[in-house]
């Protein structure tokens, strides 16, 4: 970020206090030149004593009358020379019912909240459009995205300004400049102390019942400027907002049911009760799952259940095909009884992945039923990346994805199996959506996840939710300590689920016969030879690392995935349990070589990291396509877009789980000696 701001002329509206004074400060000490506008004189001067003058220009306005506003833009565009950033972040609010709201409450927060920010965004836009570049990044609040009860004339204000500011993005692309809107959630400032009372409504007292607790202005400045500096178009922030957002994406009616509940704790006839009161603001602050509990009837009492809620979801649907994946489903429903130990959470997040999969199952058994000329869709020598995991896999998954001359699994469509939709209309697509609202959920409950294991809903997705369909996937033991599944799982030929594969990836890529597939697991070498028996002309582009050095970063990834649903994931037990399913992975892979050897190619970490671009383009090479002039540059432009660390820096805490590095070298002997993995040097902490 700091690199981005360097040098650039800026304009700061609501600087004196809360989000606008973390921006000016953060953009000062980044070395740009800001001009902070606020009502507040005193404050602004204070500002610029502690920041410096030369640094920071005060102008005392009040955004009440935004008529003078375009005139000060100006008047700094001419006196600098050019104009690179505004930020029109001034905001107020007031709480209460619109019943009780009067005339001037309204025109103010209307007149400061979206009109300020129009007439701002058009004289900016006017320099811009000039000089042809320049960023306009205006704040809204996660009221912009979402209803907030009590709130109803704030919550107007903001989604007005979140649809401008979209609307706007689009037209302003096409001469250079770049418009945000920046949506964060509850953030520590003194907007809520000045809000003006309407009626009995204390909005300062709501605010601290809030069961999420806010972020400091500082932090939210931080989101924002990483967000300009990636130009996002909805910049929205903390996690626990993405989280809100994305659950009420699925389920709109119970998130603002319980909006509703918790924004009237001091609005309804209960409020004022001091007893009632605090029993309300102390069951708020229990964690989540704490308050989600309840009794419930066992795994294995609930299957027509599931199945049944399953076909509500499909429309009625109930055809779920051959029942070769009833075993593995038992074997699991026995396994979260006996073994699991699910949080009250937890449960409800086994549920929505066991009935996810199950309606998926459905709709896609619907396609072919309804499609069957979808069977005749080819699927010739696919691209298949698979190999030990954190070896690089994903980053050369990503990079190769970018080549226009193949075909990728979306997440967006892995989670939603169909013929692939024209491109321009997934945005349109409420299913596209819901595969966003997970993972923002999954992100907003896995704190740390993005860092590790980066995925957006139109990239590049792993071939696990086709395989899960079937119930036959190491997800359900990577999230679950379920050893009596992980033992079933771990000792069968899963070629019957490899059938299913193929022909999901067929319903898929139907709109794009003739186009190369291009598949990634790592999974895939547990099981290699069920896929090379239903892919026989498979492409394998296996990825190797020292197994020392990648075993605690997958560790640190299970565990992480382990803490959404469990009370405990204990590290070594994990970490034993990972080494020696990986460790019979590679023996398997290493028999599939000897019998297969044509099948493979190799990708060592340590060549991939020093030239990304060659790497992916010798393997391509390799398996007789080589990479035009358009895919070069896409992989190109794909690597200078994701430099590592994009998402956020992977730390764990280093071999701490009782197994050193001598032991793991030690069972990957055999492995590491035939295909010549060199040993690498202790790290510290991080990846």
């Amino acid at each position: 970020m700091p690199g981005y701001v360097e040098g650039k002329i800026a304009i700061v509206t609501g600087a004196a206090s809360g989000i606008g004074a973390a921006l000016a400060a953060a953009l000062v000490g980044a070395g740009a030149s800001v001009v902070g506008v606020d009502r507040d004189a005193d404050r602004l001067a204070t500002h610029a004593a502690r920041l410096g003058r030369e640094a920071f220009e005060p102008r005392v306005l009040d955004l009440a009358d935004p008529a003078p506003y375009p005139e000060l833009i100006g008047s700094v565009a001419r006196a600098r020379g050019r104009l690179d950033l505004v930020f029109n972040n001034a905001g107020i609010v007031a709480g209460g019912e619109l019943a009780d709201m009067g005339e001037d409450a309204i025109e103010r927060m209307m007149r400061v909240n979206t009109m300020a920010v129009i007439h701002g965004s058009r004289a900016a836009c006017r320099v811009m459009r000039a000089q042809r570049h320049g960023h306009v990044v205006n704040t809204a609040s996660s009221a912009g995205l979402m209803p907030v009860p009590w709130s109803s004339v704030y919550t107007a204000s903001k989604h007005a300004v979140v649809g401008f500011s979209l609307a706007l993005r689009a037209e302003a692309r096409r001469y250079g400049v770049r418009i945000s809107v920046a949506c964060p959630g509850l953030v520590a400032t003194s907007i809520f102390e000045s809000a003006e009372p309407i009626g009995a409504y204390d909005y300062r007292a709501t605010v601290d019942a809030a069961p999420i607790a806010a972020i400091t202005p500082t932090a939210a400045a931080g989101a924002i400027l990483r967000g300009v500096a990636r130009n996002q178009a909805c910049i929205v922030f903390p996690g626990s907002n993405r989280l809100l957002l994305g659950a009420r994406r699925v389920a709109p009616g119970l998130v603002d049911y319980f909006t509703s509940r918790q924004l009237a704790t001091s609005a309804v006839p209960l409020g004022g009760h001091p007893v009632i009161m605090d029993l309300i603001q102390r069951s708020a602050t229990l964690p989540i799952w704490q308050r989600l509990g309840k009794r419930v009837k066992p795994w294995r009492q609930r299957v027509d259940e599931l199945h049944e809620k399953a076909i509500r979801a499909a429309g009625g649907y109930d055809d779920f095909g051959d029942t070769d994946y009833r075993e593995p489903f038992d074997i699991l429903m026995g396994s979260y009884d006996d073994e699991s130990r699910l949080h009250p959470l937890g449960r409800w997040l086994a549920e929505y992945q066991v009935v996810g999969l199950l309606t998926n199952r459905l709709l896609s058994n619907k396609w072919w039923k309804e499609h069957p000329e979808l069977h005749d869709v080819p699927v010739e020598r696919p691209l298949v990346i698979t190999g030990i995991v954190r070896t690089g896999s994903t980053a050369l998954h990503y990079l190769m994805g970018a080549n226009p001359d193949t075909q990728c699994l979306e997440f967006f469509l892995a989670t939603h199996v169909q013929p692939r939709p024209p491109r321009h209309t997934w945005q349109r697509r409420r299913d596209f959506w819901a595969a966003r609202a997970e993972l923002a959920m999954m992100y907003g409950l896995g704190e740390g996840l993005e860092a590790i294991h980066h995925i957006t809903a139109d990239g590049p997705e792993e071939c696990r939710h086709l395989l899960a369909q079937s119930f036959t996937d190491d997800c359900f033991e990577v999230g679950n300590h379920v050893p009596s599944y992980a033992a079933w799982y771990g000792s069968r030929n899963h070629v019957g689920s490899y059938r299913r594969h193929r022909r999901l990836i067929q319903i898929i890529g139907a709109h794009d016969r003739g186009k190369r597939w291009l598949l990634k697991y790592p999974v895939h070498i547990r099981h290699i030879d069920a896929l090379l028996e239903v892919y026989p002309d498979a492409c394998i582009i296996q990825t190797h690392r020292d197994p020392a050095a990648i075993l605690d970063s997958y560790v640190s990834l299970c565990t992480h995935f382990r803490k959404l649903q469990e009370r405990e994931a204990p590290r070594r037990e994990v970490a034993l349990h990972q080494m020696e399913v990986w460790a019979v992975a590679a023996e398997r892979a290493l028999a599939a070589r000897r019998r297969h050897p044509e099948r493979f190619h190799d990708v060592h970490f340590r060549d991939f990291m020093k030239d990304p671009v060659g790497t992916a383009e010798k393997a391509l090479a390799h398996w007789g396509q080589p990479l035009s002039q358009a895919g070069r540059a896409a992989l190109e432009q794909h690597q200078r877009a994701h430099p590592p660390g994009k998402f956020g820096k992977h730390a764990y805490h280093g071999v701490d789980y009782g197994i050193t590095r001598d032991e793991i070298h030690e069972r990957f002997a055999t492995y590491m000696e035939a295909l010549g993995i060199e040993r690498e040097k202790e790290r510290g902490v991080g990846s």
